[in-house]
């Protein structure tokens, strides 16, 4: 990007006045958000900062241009933009209600609302009170009164109404905020509303429109009875998706909605109350409702829904008692509401004979029409609608043996996307000797295909994972040798299993074939079985004395089944790896024992551990919850000693006081804290925890850090937690303060000013981390605060931090006190890039010309440095000094401390001003900010070269190449690198007169990578005076002779180095890195690596 100090021209102000308007010349298409404003209140600043945010939140967004309302032809137009709008934005300015147009515009937005539950208005102050909207001073009554002298009463009556009642609407009061952060916020808001209604579905659906057209048949779109429409059936065969599906058509049409997904899945896991709380945060809009118990749920949802028209969606329902404490009856929930189950047992409603009739409609899905089934099969393993000719009798076969279950079609069809005729013929053989109707070994098929490591993954999830955290699954199979990185996608593409929030999901059908896959393998003796998930079937197993070393995962005990287990109980469970505990303890002496073991999950864990010398030496999660256990806890120092754990979790732990030590587990990368709420310190040695990618701390009100414990930790690429690091205390500790949930924060739309969670959290958030102010920043903002802390410069920062460039932004506190300053100093020493932001007053500010002055020494000092001004409201010409506007402020300046203090602000103040800048007056400051963001990103991305992870073996290279450059040498020199050829990458010619013309004076460094004919050095770096003394160019080539064999080239000017083949053991260290994701090969592997 060429900075220029001319004002900015786009590419083309065509296609920026059709890009800025939402793309006007099609105003008939679907917006999600139209924004209503007055253009010479707004239009440059705020509006369009909101609209670039919008936009690039993907959100389709129709803001009009100025040549939009000349002619009524046009007009019309507008007000089909209105009509296809979901979401009406008015952006209330003081001369809003000035404009008959806005007027106008606002009155058809508040009959569009009025017509349609779908349409919502969502008001901003900008710099306005609530109360002028309502007419109740005179800022907004004096300019009706002119519209009404000028049009008459009944012309301005209507605009009258629609002002008092949008204004009566919760809004964004804007005055006094920091406009980039509310814009955010906003963004935030605008999303959730848009999103909340959309339900995802599978892009290859088929055969599903005469399903949807029955099931809305059974819903009766208009009556306003409360009715329940159960869609029952077998597992896999698209339930959820129609559900979905008809979710998405009908959801505009009611005041709240909720979809409960996998219902059986959550309640199995005692998270009823937790379902309880979604569906009432989905209905009320509202994500701070707390319900602690069923019974508080149930009279909520009948006591807050009964008025509202809602839909409910009730997903995977397998039992009576879900219904009773979600949706049990009509009269919970207003007129017209529509209750969605689906269910592969009917009979939960079918045998109940308190149910009328009337409210129930029962919809049972079928297999799947033969040309469906072909065009689904189709789709998704030959990507198009039917198979190629050669493909369709095999097709057939295979579609006739699935029994028209899609998700057998999806899976089986996945597995041979791109696989050759053999796998074809072999699979519809396998498929051949099973009845069509059996389902599970349709399945298995799909399954026979996986690798070992593949399998075994699959059968973990199936009968213990499912719903387990991906991060600790991937910690537990990496130690098995599993290569979840490698094997997971490969499960996930062949439609085995999902990954939703971090946590993994695996079909019901799929789990049902892998737990049937287990009990085949013994069906007579579960002791001989891999896995034992049935807590009555494991209790048998181990009282009796029955296990085996082909058990590697036990889930044991339970309310009615508690017991203790003994080494003598689990003494041939020599391949144990996963351990489910609820209850029960560990009695004796277990040296020796569960040496496999790598997982251990113990819910309800008694406060005193009875067993000695257990010591799982490979285990790498450890999960704790609903327990008492203590600080003191006898486990502790057992089973954590061994130092491999990867993951720890304390959860519900009551009497928890001071979590353990971890001296003994420098390896952990993840730990949660959560629900232990008279846990009040984290023990010091947490410092100690330098591989920790993955804190998180939530809902523990009462924590204190003790002192000396860090409160910054190293965490890698994760640092998630609820709670935030706050105020010194006289004892020099520091609290854990739980802060409110962003969500929250950013849905609760209010006409009273939006307060931050905590001004101090605010602060720290701002100033780009003052808190540590010596780490490095890529951007210093200098700016005056009173002119642009809460607009320009807040919008600025919100940019280039989305952009995920770290930003220093002072606070109001930082410039106060010398000591302070000096970090100031430190942190514009440790940015890359200056950007001043040069506003009317900026030079009446001290601090502002101090800052600019140290910023031009580090720059001079550093060609790292980079100075990239913005003159906001300035004429660069005011800048340096050839006008009355800074040099009236200098004079001042100077008149207070003197000539040789303030000379230096004025020769940086006419340094920057002549280096090429942002222009921004008159200029839309959304799109400005858009291009000054790429701007420094392109500035920051240029300077280093992008190097393949998986480096080996390099170091010496890079050494004897530093060395032939002279790093300390004044002379101009080239390195040439020689070898055979690998990587090729294209570079741009220069024009040679430029070249030496331009770089002569200036210490460059070159690289010209893969040169192999002289003409391309001669046209781009061919003599040693084109550069500035300490140059250096470095060459890559395959043919050295390019040089040596030209009698020109003076030999001191030229080192050559030689590329060497890779030492073996580093071969096979790269190689392994990337076929294995381990620095050595698997033993199995070795020969053939």
């Amino acid at each position: 990007m060429a900075l220029v100090t001319m004002k900015r021209k786009r590419d083309s102000d065509a296609a920026t006045s059709s890009s800025t308007s939402g793309g006007n010349e099609s105003l008939g298409a679907e917006f999600d958000v139209l924004l209503s404003f007055r253009g010479p209140d707004t239009r440059l600043n705020f509006t369009d900062h909101l609209y670039h945010s919008l936009n690039g939140a993907g959100i389709r967004v129709f803001m009009d241009n100025e040549e939009i309302r000349k002619g009524e032809k046009v007009g019309e137009e507008l007000w089909r933009a209105i009509d296809d709008s979901r979401i009406y934005v008015p952006i209330f300015s003081r001369d809003y209600a000035s404009s008959a147009w806005c007027l106008r515009e606002l009155a058809y937005m508040v009959e569009c609302s009025r017509r349609s539950t779908e349409k919502v208005i969502v008001p901003i102050f900008l710099d306005v009170d609530p109360r002028d909207v309502k007419l109740r001073t005179e800022l907004y009554s004096d300019a009706l009164k002119k519209h009404e002298d000028r049009l008459g009463y009944d012309k301005v009556q209507p605009w009258k109404e629609a002002l008092t009642e949008v204004a009566s609407i919760g809004g964004w009061d804007c005055r006094g905020e920091r406009q980039g952060e509310l814009v955010k916020l906003i963004t935030d808001e605008v999303s959730m509303r848009l999103a909340k209604r959309v339900r995802v579905v599978p892009d290859l659906l088929v055969g599903i429109d005469h399903q949807v057209q029955s099931v809305m048949y059974m819903l009766g779109k208009d009556s306003l009875d409360v009715r329940f429409v159960v869609i029952h059936g077998m597992g896999g065969i698209g339930k959820t998706t129609l559900a979905n599906f008809v979710f998405n058509q009908i959801a505009s049409q009611f005041d709240g909605c909720s979809f409960l997904s996998d219902i059986r899945e959550l309640s199995q896991r005692g998270k009823i109350v937790k379902l309880q709380k979604r569906l009432l945060s989905d209905i009320l809009n509202s994500k701070s409702l707390e319900v602690p118990d069923t019974d508080f749920g149930i009279n909520m949802i009948r006591g807050r829904c009964r008025h509202k028209k809602v839909l409910i969606v009730l997903d995977n329902l397998d039992k009576r008692d879900q219904l009773v404490m979600l949706a049990e009856k009509c009269d919970w929930f207003g007129p017209g509401s529509r209750i969605i189950v689906t269910t592969r047992d009917s009979s939960i409603f079918t045998n109940n004979a308190s149910m009328h009739p009337k409210e129930y409609h029962f919809y049972e899905m079928e297999e799947m029409h033969q040309s469906f089934a072909i065009q689904l099969f189709s789709r998704h393993a030959f990507k198009s609608d039917a198979p190629p000719r050669e493909y369709d009798k095999i097709t057939g076969e295979i579609v006739k043996f699935t029994g028209g279950l899609p998700l057998s079609l999806k899976v089986i069809g996945s597995s041979l996307c791109r696989k050759i005729d053999e796998v074809w013929h072999e699979v519809l053989a396998k498929l051949k000797k099973t009845p069509h109707k059996e389902v599970r070994e349709v399945l298995e098929v799909s399954y026979g295909m996986l690798d070992y490591e593949q399998k075994e993954i699959f059968l973990d999830i199936a009968c213990h994972m499912a719903g387990e955290r991906i991060g600790d699954a991937i910690a537990m199979w990496r130690a098995c040798q599993f290569y979840p990185n490698v094997n997971i996608p490969v499960l996930i593409s062949n439609s085995l299993m999902k990954m939703e929030n971090n946590h993994i999901w695996m079909h019901d059908q799929l789990g049902d074939l892998g737990r049937e896959l287990v009990r085949s393998e013994s069906f007579k003796h579960p002791g001989e079985r891999s896995r034992i998930w049935c807590t009555t079937v494991a209790m048998d197993v181990i009282r009796k004395k029955q296990g085996t070393k082909e058990i590697v995962a036990l889930k044991l005990g339970g309310q009615s089944q508690v017991c203790n287990i003994s080494s003598e109980d689990i003494s041939r469970l020599v391949n144990l790896r996963f351990l489910e505990l609820d209850g029960g303890n560990f009695v004796g002496d277990f040296q020796n024992f569960l040496l496999e073991l790598k997982w251990l999950s113990w819910q309800n864990c008694p406060s005193e551990f009875q067993a000695t010398n257990f010591s799982p030496s490979y285990l790498v999660v450890l999960k704790i919850s609903k327990s008492d256990i203590t600080n003191d806890w006898g486990g502790w120092s057992q089973i954590m000693g061994e130092g491999r754990l990867k993951a720890l979790h304390l959860v519900s732990c009551r009497r928890l006081i001071k979590t353990p030590s971890f001296s003994t587990c420098s390896t952990l990368e993840r730990l949660v804290v959560k629900d232990c709420g008279r846990l009040v310190e984290i023990d010091p040695s947490i410092r100690m925890l330098l591989h920790l990618k993955h804190l998180e701390i939530n809902a523990c009100s009462g924590l204190w850090v003790l002192k000396g414990a860090p409160t910054m930790l190293n965490l890698g690429t994760l640092y998630k937690t609820n709670d935030i690091l706050s105020r010194n205390r006289a004892d020099q500790t520091r609290r854990i303060v739980p802060t409110r949930s962003s969500s929250t924060q950013q849905m609760a739309l209010v006409t009273m000013k939006r307060k931050r969670d905590s001004d101090a959290a605010t602060s720290s958030s701002k100033s780009g981390g003052n808190e540590s102010l010596g780490a490095e920043f890529d951007v210093f903002l200098s700016f005056r605060g009173p002119d642009t802390r809460l607009n320009f410069t807040d919008h600025l920062y919100h940019s280039l931090n989305g952009a995920g460039i770290r930003v220093f932004i002072d606070n109001e506190e930082i410039r106060k006190g010398e000591m302070v300053g000096e970090e100031l100093w430190h942190a514009i020493d440790d940015s890359r890039i200056y950007v001043p932001i040069f506003s009317r007053d900026y030079a009446s500010s001290a601090w502002c010309l101090r800052e600019l002055a140290y910023m031009v020494e580090c720059s001079r000092r550093s060609t790292e440095k980079v100075i990239v001004p913005i003159f906001l409201d300035v004429d660069p010409r005011d800048v340096k000094l050839r006008t009355e506007l800074y040099s009236d402020a200098l004079k001042k300046h100077e008149d207070r401390l003197g000539y040789d203090k303030v000379q230096p602000w004025k020769e940086a103040l006419t340094e920057v001003a002549s280096i090429g800048g942002w222009d921004c007056r008159g200029e839309r400051q959304g799109e400005l900010i858009k291009l000054i963001t790429d701007e420094v990103s392109m500035r920051l991305a240029k300077r280093v070269r992008v190097v393949p992870d998986l480096l080996v073996g390099i170091d010496h290279q890079v050494q004897n190449v530093m060395y032939m450059l002279g790093k300390d040498s004044l002379d101009v020199r080239f390195v040439v690198i020689q070898g055979m050829g690998g990587i090729e990458v294209p570079d741009t010619d220069f024009g040679i007169n430029m070249i030496r013309g331009r770089c002569r004076h200036k210490k460059v460094l070159i690289v010209l990578d893969n040169l192999d004919k002289r003409d391309q050095l001669v046209m781009l770096a061919e003599k040693c005076d084109w550069f500035g003394p300490g140059s250096r160019i470095i060459v890559t080539t395959r043919d050295s002779s390019i040089f040596t064999n030209n009698a020109s080239i003076h030999p001191k000017e030229y080192c050559f180095y030689e590329m060497e083949e890779m030492y073996h053991s580093f071969a096979i260290q790269l190689f392994s890195r990337h076929a294995f994701k381990s620095d050595a090969p698997p033993r199995e592997y070795d020969k053939i690596t």
